[in-house]
């Protein structure tokens, strides 16, 4: 893996998005007469399940589980179409990817704090 620091632009890209899923989520179950606890664990949970899914599909890409997918795709492509380049075999795909590989921590991270305000919300509201 590349780069293995925390990056605040991607920690931001997590956080804007979940809060993207949040508010509506939040809105339909405020619609619904929960409580505004309940709507707020609600509205926290489900971007949590999302940017953890997210996180757990790019920590199996960084370990190279999709990339002989990949490469059969690429390989089939530039064999069947006629001037479309020449193949690389798949030893050199891997370090290709490997070099543009991304740490999934910045997505863990916001996905973990969408599940904790979503675990301290519920707590609060059967309390």
């Amino acid at each position: 893996m590349k780069n293995k620091r925390f990056k605040l632009s991607e920690f931001l890209r997590a956080l804007i998005t979940g809060i993207a899923i949040a508010i509506p989520v939040f809105l339909l179950g405020y619609s619904r007469e929960y409580t505004v606890l309940r709507a707020v664990s609600d509205a926290c949970f489900v971007p949590a399940v999302f940017i953890l899914g997210a996180a757990v599909i790019m920590y199996a890409r960084n370990d190279g589980q999709f990339d002989s997918m990949g490469y059969s795709i690429r390989y089939v492509f530039f064999n069947h179409y006629p001037g479309a380049g020449t193949a690389e075999d798949f030893a050199e795909y891997r370090k290709r990817k490997m070099q543009k590989r991304r740490s999934p921590f910045n997505i863990l991270l916001a996905g973990l704090i969408f599940l904790a305000v979503a675990v301290i919300f519920i707590v609060l509201n059967y309390i």
